[in-house]
């Protein structure tokens, strides 16, 4: 399935909002597709779309959107105080190696990896049901995961700093 198709079924359903539906007609790029999932009011849509029995295939993100997935683009939203947040995707991210949580809220899909937790942050993660990770999260931190039924999830250091919040 193509993203285009995806969406279409998505709004012939009627599972995107008015204003979410016409910020999507008038991206004119992938980046801008990826800025609307990676902004604080899109971040778990992918997980409830897979939930409610939507999914984006990963193929379809992998391949369509592979520039802007796993480490390789931060989203920055800003108001204007100047005040904002980071954000970032990971798809089928299965590498020996580790993701370093170095943005405000991650979004991981089918993703089989370790998370790194930055010192002094404070950061959200959105988990679907296809995940299995290991958090290390310091002392001087704070993460908090919403995760969908089925993700396994395990906190290997300071199990207080981290809050879990399981999603349907």
């Amino acid at each position: 399935m193509k993203y285009n198709e995806w969406i279409s079924n998505i709004k012939k359903n009627g599972l995107l909002c008015d204003s979410y539906a016409q910020k999507v007609d008038k991206a004119l790029s992938k980046k801008q597709i990826v800025d609307i999932v990676l902004d604080a009011n899109g971040a778990s849509y992918l997980m409830q779309m897979q939930s409610k029995g939507y999914p984006l295939p990963y193929e379809t993100i992998t391949k369509d959107f592979g520039s802007y997935i796993n480490g390789r683009y931060k989203a920055e939203y800003k108001n204007e105080k100047g005040n904002g947040y980071t954000s970032s995707i990971y798809c089928c991210y299965v590498e020996e190696s580790f993701i370093e949580l170095d943005t405000t809220q991650t979004i991981l899909l089918g993703c089989n990896t370790v998370l790194y937790v930055d010192d002094n942050s404070i950061a959200q993660v959105y988990v679907d049901k296809n995940c299995d990770i290991m958090i290390y999260c310091p002392k001087s931190s704070r993460l908090i995961v919403d995760y969908w039924k089925g993700a396994k999830i395990k906190v290997i250091e300071n199990e207080d700093r981290v809050i879990l919040k399981e999603r349907e």
